[in-house]
């Protein structure tokens, strides 16, 4: 179970999200055994050609940078190589619900307590006039000391709040079936989210996969397939309201060790279903003869299948042998394929 989901078991939304995700999950399972489905099929995409910044970046480093003139993030052999001075690479895009992830790296000269991060919820707005460290914002840190690899973060004095529970008597992450009890991170004071659960994280020099599943206002976190943290209710005090924080920019971090990304991607989803928004549809189901081996998510098409219409077409004595074959991809025999039947339509 989610944990995320399960930890907010009383409200209904939650209730019916975790019925959402569950499908989901076993319909993309599905999909997934479709030898020929592309990471593409499945909506996700990349968000750093490779080959420049050129195009829907920023850079952010106690004030806006236009990306023509940073020299904080240079891209090796496809990938993102950092290690100046403390600055974030940030879409101006902003995004709310979506999946996301990265491969990072430190250097092999890095030591204990190499530090970088990937950066969601980013307010782009506030970005082209704040001053402070960074604006509204939550990094998922892999600074390697003190078991902070892939916590929270949220931006000093700024925020965003953020509801969670961890283990009593600590600022650690864990669920409420372990015995976790109701925290609310804040930024003016304990601002960061750390995980009660081992350290996954891999030696200097080793690949990491980081991964973060966001639902507007509400995310689950993962590191090399463990799970790290989760947190919702991402709001600010504006105005003595509390005003409910759903969507902002995406990026990087350097803050200034040696580090690599690559494999920088996002799948968005919709708001309503939680379905890959970009990921290909069609029908997915083997038996049927307008089965898409690319389809990951069934779009109807399926039901509109010639068959039945087919099947009604062919004499009364050869249905049965036809939807036999196909049903189960047989040819059908010799016999009913000859000129001998010249009533038959189907084949």
């Amino acid at each position: 179970m989610l944990p995320w989901i399960e930890m907010e078991g009383g409200n209904n939304m939650h209730i019916r999200r975790m019925a959402v995700l569950l499908a989901l999950g076993l319909q993309l399972g599905a999909a997934s055994a479709q030898a020929q489905a592309t990471k593409a099929d499945s909506g996700w995409v990349p968000l750093f050609n490779g080959k420049d910044f050129n195009n829907g970046f920023y850079v952010y480093s106690a004030g806006y940078i236009n990306i023509a003139g940073q020299t904080n993030f240079k891209v090796d052999s496809g990938m993102i190589h950092a290690g100046g001075p403390y600055a974030l690479l940030i879409t101006t895009k902003e995004y709310a619900y979506y999946k996301i992830r990265v491969d990072y790296r430190f250097g092999p000269a890095v030591g204990g307590d190499g530090n970088a991060g990937m950066m969601i919820l980013m307010d782009n707005q506030a970005a082209k006039t704040e001053t402070s460290l960074r604006p509204r914002s939550i990094e998922i840190n892999c600074q390697r000391a003190n078991g902070y690899p892939w916590s929270l973060w949220s931006a000093l004095n700024i925020g965003p709040l953020m509801a969670t529970t961890v283990k009593g008597g600590t600022a650690q992450f864990q669920t409420k079936n372990d015995g976790g009890i109701a925290y609310t991170v804040e930024p003016a004071g304990n601002r960061t989210l750390e995980s009660a659960y081992p350290n996954p994280e891999l030696p200097v020099g080793k690949w990491n996969h980081g991964e973060a599943s966001v639902y507007g206002d509400s995310g689950i976190f993962y590191l090399n397939g463990t799970l790290r943290t989760s947190s919702w209710h991402w709001s600010m005090n504006q105005g003595g309201k509390t005003a409910r924080v759903a969507s902002g920019g995406v990026g990087v971090q350097t803050e200034g060790f040696d580090i690599w990304y690559k494999n920088w991607e996002i799948q968005e989803l919709d708001s309503a279903t939680l379905l890959p928004i970009q990921a290909r549809r069609g029908c997915t189901d083997p038996k049927s003869p307008k089965y898409d081996s690319h389809a990951v998510i069934a779009d109807g098409s399926c039901a509109a299948s010639s068959l039945a219409e087919e099947t009604r077409t062919a004499p009364r004595f050869l249905s049965n042998a036809f939807r036999r074959h196909r049903l189960d991809g047989r040819r059908l025999p010799a016999f009913i394929r000859s000129s001998r039947t010249p009533h038959f339509r189907g084949g």
